[in-house]
């Protein structure tokens, strides 16, 4: 890989970086090029603007957790509901582990204006077979009839504070087990 080639890659994760210490509103392109090492207009050799950065890294960071989670959709319809949210959980816990900042960034930025629609619609595709489940188990009186919101708020929210809060090298298999049936026992309409 030549020198151009390594440019666009450095961008984007300087840009990561500083998205996730400073915001969107409080980046500017001009820290992005002096964090990657390079001028702005080389920046804009790649880029449109600010916004194209960050919905690329955006596009690239849905495409990271959309994946980690495939070997699930490929089954769900084939799996016990249970099963299906303890490997959920698990795989998305693990990503979140092994790419705390690219969760991070998601977390951080999928509802907010600057993340194009389409993006948006990508990431939502991407997971749909998910909510199609929940759906299906909320008609079967399996989980509470909660408004899918609810229960991917929840799912989320254990995840997106476990990342922020809790020093994930701790997180042993007993303290993981635990997490995941005490969220079970939230959703779901078991006794």
């Amino acid at each position: 890989m030549n020198r151009n080639e390594n440019i666009k890659p450095k961008v984007l994760n300087e840009a990561k970086v500083l998205f996730l210490k400073f915001g969107y509103e409080g980046t500017k392109v001009p820290q992005i090029a002096d964090s990657a090492g390079i001028s702005v207009g080389n920046i804009y050799r790649y880029f449109k603007n600010k916004e194209d950065i960050i919905n690329e890294l955006y596009i690239n960071s849905a495409e990271e957790l959309i994946e980690s989670v495939q070997p699930i959709i490929k089954y769900i319809d084939f799996m016990d509901f249970r099963e299906i949210h303890k490997e959920l959980f698990k795989r998305i816990v693990l990503f979140s582990i092994e790419n705390r900042d690219t969760m991070r960034f998601l977390l951080r930025h999928h509802e907010n204006y600057y993340i194009s629609d389409e993006n948006k619609q990508y990431m939502l595709n991407g997971l749909l077979p998910v909510f199609h489940r929940i759906f299906k188990e909320i008609k079967n009186e399996a989980i509470k009839k909660w408004p899918v919101e609810y229960i991917v708020s929840v799912f989320i929210g254990t995840v997106a504070h476990l990342i922020e809060w809790v020093d994930l090298k701790d997180v042993n298999e007993d303290f993981f087990t635990k997490l995941e049936q005490k969220q079970w026992e939230t959703i779901s309409d078991e006794i």
